[in-house]
């Protein structure tokens, strides 16, 4: 639906849950062939001579498209777990094509200002995790327990299961009703909405004409998150001017 005719009411939400990659900055062409060359690089370099970079990458991008994941073919082959893979890619990515928003940190801060609490659920591990952040100038603006990492819910992705927003929620003391989850993947959105969130995906300009029904509204970026919710609360505690006195 279009972004004009969007009705949800956002005033009930104390917490914004984001996604990280993809969602709180976007893919470059350039930025995407560097994660491509990355896990084929790791995978290459962990067959021992066995496999050369194309064969490495084909079979990362077999995976990806046959399981969902591109780590479990290679594992698989490698005899190895998909988590050293995961771990080891992590560390590999170089971070500097990644494009900060130049009003996010502000967002960020505008969102803490007004009592909005902020978290991050990502498929990331940690240690990238951190680095992204600080590039993204958002790192300080986060508490520690409010970035839930792939590997702190024991690798349960969020497409599959609830553990990373039953964590988010646990960790911020939000009830799931008064979250609202952003991401840039529609099939990432529908257990956070079965659980009772509110959920938003990130179009980056090229919208949607109608939503899946586990996804409620639809934002150009991420920052359209905290100034709608931040806006939608204000509403709500503004006065009434037609209240009457007794």
């Amino acid at each position: 639906m279009p972004l004009a005719m969007q009705a949800v009411d956002l005033s009930d939400i104390d917490l914004c849950a984001f996604d990280m990659d993809g969602t709180l900055y976007k893919y470059s062409p350039d930025y995407l062939a560097v994660l491509h060359i990355a896990q084929s690089t790791v995978v290459m370099n962990m067959s021992q001579g066995r496999l050369t970079m194309e064969a490495a990458r084909a079979m990362c991008s077999e995976s990806y498209q046959t399981l969902g994941s591109g780590w479990t073919l290679p594992a698989q082959f490698l005899g190895i777990s998909d988590r050293d893979i995961h771990v080891a890619y992590h560390e590999s990515i170089n971070t500097d094509l990644i494009e900060p928003l130049p009003m996010l940190r502000e967002s960020f801060c505008d969102a803490a200002q007004n009592g909005l609490a902020l978290g991050i659920i990502t498929h990331s591990h940690m240690h990238f995790c951190d680095r992204v952040l600080q590039k993204l100038t958002i790192r300080d603006a986060l508490p520690d327990n409010h970035i839930v990492t792939l590997e702190q819910v024991d690798y349960r992705e969020k497409q599959n299961d609830k553990a990373m927003f039953e964590e988010i929620c646990m960790r911020s003391g939000i009830a799931p009703e008064r979250m609202l989850v952003i991401e840039d993947s529609i099939k990432n959105l529908f257990l956070a909405k079965a659980m009772g969130a509110k959920t938003a995906y990130v179009n980056w300009g090229t919208p949607l004409e109608t939503l899946p029904g586990h996804v409620d509204i639809q934002l150009e970026s991420p920052i359209d998150a905290n100034q709608q919710v931040i806006a939608a609360r204000k509403a709500r505690l503004a006065p009434n001017p037609q209240a009457v006195l007794i």
